[in-house]
């Protein structure tokens, strides 16, 4: 193992010694952000509860329920739309958010407040239309009670949410400014009225987005498991109006005539992709790809909020989409905190907590629906290490860090400087698809019972570190590899290792056909090197005096069940080539002083 510690703390020890560094991490309270406003509005928050709330609760009662059903323009079928409204004098006008989603149960009177998973209906009616917003709850096609077949990033359902945003800015209770939310494919939802460029949409709010159908399944070639699959499942209990999250309301009886050709439509090309895992030529992935059509079509704001665990939705699905966004112009404002596929304020598995969620998004509506100049928008982005750490950031990443490369070395290493051995590893897959014995060095055996997930990997680490340092956005992770066959792929996992604590901070995987790059393969000879060009699942983190960075490698795939991004077809042993400048992983190093940081209600 080379010695040689990354030469970034190096950098880091100067930094201390002329005392723009602190070593030590330090809680202060809320800084007032680069941008308008302190990250967290001032106030005595309530911190227990199923979901967050506003400081203040608005003067307005909140109205019964109401249902209206609307006639799709394209072929007649229902679209429902739930409305919870204020009761304010008549004549006044009120802003709409408009929850557009899939997953609500059937959208009639009497069910409109209930929380159901992630439409959360509760929190949206009870923290804003007091405050003098309507409600309203809108069911994509096939689905809660609106007729048709869900065809899932597709035209008609795009077409109906179209249409029903322009209804509910249309009515004459509204004053024609409409914003939206939603998780998952809600935030899809949202994205498909962009898309369609309607003029009043004013803002959204994504939070575990999927802009780009394809991407949520591939990545780098590898395939989820649930390509062919995830359509039809979801299409059949859309033909039904009946499914896993509707929990109120008569179950509808599945029949024949119930069964949606749109399903059949995404076999093909979801077959093909799982197979090859290209875009292929048909059109249907280019479709469902939202991003160049909300680009060229809509000029409206989005409040991105992601979770760097998110194993569902990964935030690489919208970063660096996002920052390309806000360069162009765009008003973009992010929240990246560390919980999974959920809200930022909800409690399970979610050390960043934000119980300020609720008026933060209420300040975010009084600003892009309401104009009013005095909402603390705060800073444009709100980003929370590894760590549970809150910064404000003008950018991310941030526009002052520098990139630092690490050589793989010879041995088990990473190092600021390259080591003139070299070596070929093979890299092993998991127990039920071993290929070839693990290569076990000093890295490994010391890692393997602290990184379960990668206990076949072959390990890389630095020294341990003698000062704080951090780096974001997404590690380059460039391998040379030696394929044994005409198909095969690598999964690489970074960790910061501390003790006898191994936390992982970024995964990526790359199918070796598509080492040049683009969305179709191309042909591997084996025996002949490859540069493969990886770029990890974006991350902050920092890594504390004390602790390691260390990166393992293997062929096991990575995701959760529904989506385990798994090895290309027939695919053969990998070597790893390290040593020299073959294989390199580069980060985008920074500093900041605990001015940056802010607390948050707990």
């Amino acid at each position: 193992m080379a010695p040689s510690a990354p030469g970034v703390l190096a950098l880091a020890a100067a930094l201390l010694a002329a005392g723009c560094l602190a070593a030590t991490p330090a809680q202060v309270g809320p800084a007032e952000a680069p941008g308008p406003g302190p990250a967290v509005p001032p106030g005595v928050y309530a911190t227990t509860g199923d979901f967050s709330r506003v400081l203040a609760p608005g003067p307005h009662a909140i109205l019964p329920d109401a249902v209206e059903v609307l006639k799709s323009a394209r072929d007649g079928v229902d679209i429902r739309v739930g409305l919870v409204r204020p009761d304010v004098p008549e004549g006044t006008r009120v802003p709409v958010v408009a929850h557009l989603s899939v997953y609500l149960p059937e959208v009639r009177e009497g069910t409109l407040r209930d929380n159901v998973w992630n439409t959360r209906s509760d929190f949206l009616v009870e923290n804003l239309v007091p405050r003098g917003y309507a409600v309203a709850f809108v069911a994509a096609r096939g689905s809660s009670g609106s007729g048709g077949c869900w065809d899932i990033y597709g035209e008609a359902t795009r077409a109906d949410l179209d249409q029903a945003v322009t209804w509910l800015a249309s009515e004459p209770w509204s004053t024609g400014a409409v914003g939206t939310i939603g998780l998952s494919f809600d935030a899809v939802a949202q994205l498909q009225v962009a898309a369609a460029g309607n003029p009043h949409l004013r803002t959204m709010v994504l939070i575990g987005a999927e802009p780009d159908h394809y991407s949520f399944f591939v990545r780098n070639g590898t395939v989820a498991a649930s390509t062919f699959l995830l359509n039809p499942v979801f299409n059949a209990w859309a033909a039904t109006n009946t499914h896993f999250f509707q929990v109120r309301g008569p179950p509808r009886a599945p029949s024949p005539s119930a069964v949606c050709p749109e399903a059949a439509e995404h076999l093909g090309p979801g077959l093909a992709t799982f197979a090859t895992g290209g875009r292929g030529a048909s059109g249907y992935w280019v479709e469902r790809d939202l991003r160049p059509r909300v680009e060229a079509s809509w000029n409206g704001s989005i409040l991105g909020v992601h979770g760097f665990r998110d194993d569902v939705a990964h935030i690489r699905l919208v970063e660096p989409w996002y920052g390309m966004l806000a360069t162009k112009g765009f008003d973009v404002k992010r929240v990246y905190g560390q919980w999974g596929h959920t809200h930022p304020d909800q409690t399970n598995d979610n050390p960043t907590l934000r119980w300020d969620w609720a008026e933060k998004l209420a300040h975010w509506f009084d600003l892009h629906l309401k104009d009013d100049a005095t909402a603390t928008r705060g800073p444009p982005v709100e980003v929370a290490d590894q760590t549970g750490r809150w910064r404000a950031e003008e950018a991310w990443p941030p526009r002052d860090a520098t990139p630092v490369t690490y050589y793989l070395t010879g041995g088990d290493g990473l190092a600021s400087e390259p080591d003139p051995r070299s070596s070929l590893t093979p890299l092993a897959t998991d127990p039920a698809r071993a290929l070839l014995p693990p290569a076990v060095g000093p890295a490994e055996a010391a890692l393997e019972t602290l990184a379960p997930e990668c206990r076949r990997c072959a390990f890389f680490s630095t020294e341990v570190a003698n000062a704080t340092w951090r780096f974001a956005g997404a590690p380059l992770a460039h391998v040379t590899v030696v394929p044994t066959g005409a198909a095969g792929h690598v999964t690489a996992r970074l960790y910061v290792v501390n003790g006898t604590d191994a936390t992982r901070v970024s995964v990526g995987q790359m199918d070796i056909r598509f080492a040049a790059g683009g969305d179709e393969p191309s042909l591997v000879s084996p025996g002949q090197r490859l540069l493969l060009r990886m770029q990890l699942e974006p991350a902050d983190v920092v890594v504390p005096a004390g602790a390691r960075l260390a990166i393992g490698f293997d062929t096991s795939g990575y995701g959760t069940i529904l989506n385990h991004y798994r090895a290309s077809p027939a695919a053969a042993p990998v070597l790893l080539a390290h040593g020299g400048r073959d294989s390199t992983l580069t980060l985008a190093v920074f500093d900041r002083a605990d001015e940056a940081f802010f607390d948050t209600p707990r």
